[in-house]
């Protein structure tokens, strides 16, 4: 049994790093950590690795990673992302989470996380500042339900029009992950201070010429 902030833990002794935000108290005076509620059990979780700043409108945005899964298999069921990270203006951000099968650098899978999260009737999307940790999670509902002055820390969906983190499932553990982060309007900024992927594997009786023949599918 594993709570994310044990994957925290041991994130950051293996990282090297430091999340200077991870005991920071949001506007609802909870500190950070203790909001977080994507459920980890049976998950086995992987760093990121370093953060870093995220360019100002830059359409190529900033590439984090990567996140090598090794344990656990060989198929992937479900996988939950956490970013610490902070931003002004949310409605800026994309986010996407890609998977290379051979950690080779090549992005062969990718779910989108953030869409530039919008308000009704504008075009300037929604204002809200992000500071805090993040987790991402298929079951829970869209950060885009609301736009809060802040965004507190905790568990939230893929945009409803993004294609989710259910992408991954059924792929043969063992690649790496990729976090890419995309600022598409000037004026505000922010930083990825540092991430992880918690997946969860079966052991099922796939043969390594199916492997194959998935891993095709995605060239």
């Amino acid at each position: 049994m594993r709570t994310i902030v044990i994957a925290i833990a041991v994130c950051l002794l293996a990282a090297g790093t430091s999340w200077a935000q991870k005991n920071v108290t949001d506007p609802f005076g909870v500190k950070a950590p203790d909001r977080i509620d994507c459920i980890t059990d049976g998950y086995d979780c992987f760093c990121g690795g370093d953060g870093g700043d995220i360019p100002d409108a830059d359409p190529a945005g900033v590439v984090f990673g990567p996140a090598a899964s090794t344990d656990g298999g060989p198929v992937i069921v479900d996988v939950i992302l956490f970013v610490e990270m902070t931003h002004t203006w949310i409605g800026d951000l994309q986010m996407f989470l890609y998977y290379d099968f051979d950690c080779d650098g090549d992005l062969d899978v990718m779910g989108q996380i953030l869409e530039r999260p919008g308000v009704p009737g504008t075009t300037f999307g929604c204002s809200g500042d992000l500071n805090g940790l993040y987790g991402f999670d298929d079951t829970v509902g869209s950060i885009e339900d609301a736009c809060p002055s802040t965004f507190p820390a905790g568990c939230y969906g893929p945009d409803y029009d993004s294609v989710g983190m259910d992408v991954f499932d059924g792929l043969p553990i063992g690649g790496c992950f990729w976090l890419r982060v995309v600022d598409n309007a000037g004026g505000d900024t922010g930083a990825v201070l540092g991430w992880e992927v918690c997946v969860m594997s079966r052991i099922t009786p796939v043969e390594e010429s199916s492997w194959g023949h998935v891993k095709a599918l995605y060239r």
